[in-house]
């Protein structure tokens, strides 16, 4: 590997805000020389925005319920939050996102998962993320935000990034990156017709079918299960059960509530499905993964989190903390392209959510310890296959009922409950056939995507032209 030099002149630092030496912020100061936007009337991003110093929220002090929202739950440049749940407890000093407050990551800023509230409903923000407060005299919060995840900003960003692993942009640094300076007039037009765009890009959103509502309509076609009927069995609040009516599934012999509700259940179910067989003689294998002492965005290994599960059966491989700490035998602890793991703790609508690796993987990537890891006979079983069903309403609803733990909010399962789930497993090609049927249905909603994107895009030229002729933009309509 050769070395690369860059000569630098003492006096390229008299003008220079930044002082860095590094190849890559060189390259662009000798470039760019800050004048991104090409324009001379610029100002530091600290003239538009304040970090919040106020005493941020400590465990206990929460009085009402708040939406937690992380890295994970952000979509790039898409000012969206997916997936976020709501909670009464934090476990570390949170940020307070409140309406025309916005979120920018400590990690990766570049990617663009930025959050600028424009709810009347608060968020709570994970340590992930810093909360500033947009003055208002100076820019519209609807304009500066669409200014900071455009490409020209985003390139700035990547440029100021240090870190060996998961690169970070210093609060300080951010505040000196130079952005036009435009009047609140001009701003406010601009703004006007990105939120024209933001309309369409929110009904294309809504138009889109959720991967698990995909999935549950599938199955239920391949098995012939009316909806209507799950939830209404589902809905039962009190069971009358006879010694007699036990099913042979009960292994256990519990005489809980949930579990022989459970049981209820799946008699309904599989009453007209020939191939229901137990998950127990298609494991291999089962394994637990490891939890050392980890920070969000530190240095080491990456580990991945349960966020990382999704309803369309794939991981999704985004880590975001990262240990130092070791062991003997540590490699059986890194993940593996084809591996199939199972949420071993969640809340109970997520318990045992699976996914497979489906991408390769070029690092050593840790699975925690709630995470399982199950080896399966695919001569007879598709992985796939199973993620899917293990995510339909067949393993939600088994999970849900099966799962243990006294607080509902949090429940565990144990490789117990894998084994005892008896659950439809047809001929391996037609497990294939129904995989390709769902993957089908999913794939067709990129083309709503593609015409997300198209907006998008026009957004970003809508910006383009404010900083290229403001006036212009300013007088059209």
């Amino acid at each position: 590997m050769g070395l690369v030099f860059n000569k630098i002149k003492l006096g390229s630092f008299l003008n220079d805000e930044f002082l860095r030496l590094d190849e890559k912020y060189r390259v662009f100061a000798g470039v760019q020389k800050y004048k991104v936007w090409d324009t001379l009337n610029c100002c530091p991003l600290s003239f538009a925005l304040k970090e919040l110093n106020s005493p941020k929220l400590k465990k206990g002090e929460l009085e009402n319920e708040y939406i937690l929202i992380d890295l994970a739950n952000i979509e790039r440049r898409g000012n969206s939050i997916v997936n976020a749940e709501k909670t009464h407890e934090i476990g570390s000093d949170k940020s307070l996102l409140k309406n025309g407050d916005i979120f920018i990551p400590k990690i990766e800023p570049k990617k663009g998962q930025f959050v600028l509230n424009t709810e009347h409903s608060e968020y709570l923000g994970s340590t992930e993320l810093v909360e500033y407060v947009i003055n208002k005299n100076n820019f519209n919060p609807l304009f500066l935000y669409y200014l900071l995840v455009s490409p020209r900003l985003l390139n700035v960003l990547a440029c100021l990034e240090s870190g060996k692993t998961h690169k970070r942009v210093n609060s300080s640094d951010l505040l000196k990156i130079q952005i036009p300076k435009i009047s609140l007039e001009i701003q406010n037009a601009v703004a006007e017709k990105i939120a024209l765009l933001e309309t369409n890009i929110t009904d294309l959103k809504n138009s889109k079918l959720k991967p698990k509502d995909i999935i549950n309509r599938v199955f239920s076609y391949e098995f012939n299960i009316h909806f209507s009927d799950i939830s209404s069995i589902d809905s039962v609040a009190k069971l009358n059960i006879k010694l007699s009516s036990i099913s042979p599934r009960n292994n256990n012999l519990r005489d809980s509530f949930r579990w022989n509700k459970m049981q209820h259940i799946q008699n309904y179910l599989y009453k007209d499905i020939d191939c229901i067989h137990l998950l127990g003689n298609f494991i291999i294998e089962t394994k637990n993964g490891w939890s050392p002492l980890s920070v969000e965005g530190g240095e080491g290994i990456p580990i991945l989190g349960q966020e990382h599960f999704s309803f369309d059966g794939t991981l999704k491989i985004s880590p975001s903390k990262f240990t130092e700490v070791t062991k003997k035998n540590i490699d059986d602890c890194f993940i593996q392209q084809g591996d199939f793991f199972v949420s071993r703790g969640n809340t109970v609508d997520l318990v045992a959510l699976a996914s497979v690796v489906e991408e390769e993987i070029s690092e050593d990537i840790i699975f925690p310890d709630l995470y399982i890891k199950i080896q399966l006979d695919e001569t007879r079983l598709d992985k796939k296959y199973l993620a899917l069903l293990f995510n339909s309403f067949f393993g939600r609803l088994y999970f849900k009922y099966a799962s243990k733990g006294k607080n509902q909010t949090m429940v565990k399962i144990s490789s117990s409950e894998l084994y005892d789930f008896y659950l439809p497993i047809p001929d391996i090609e037609i497990q294939k056939t129904i995989v390709k049927k769902i993957q089908a249905q999913i794939d067709a909603q990129s083309l709503i995507d593609q015409e997300i994107e198209k907006n998008r895009a026009k957004i970003n030229l809508i910006i383009e032209e404010a900083i290229r002729n403001p006036v212009e933009q300013g007088q059209s309509q």
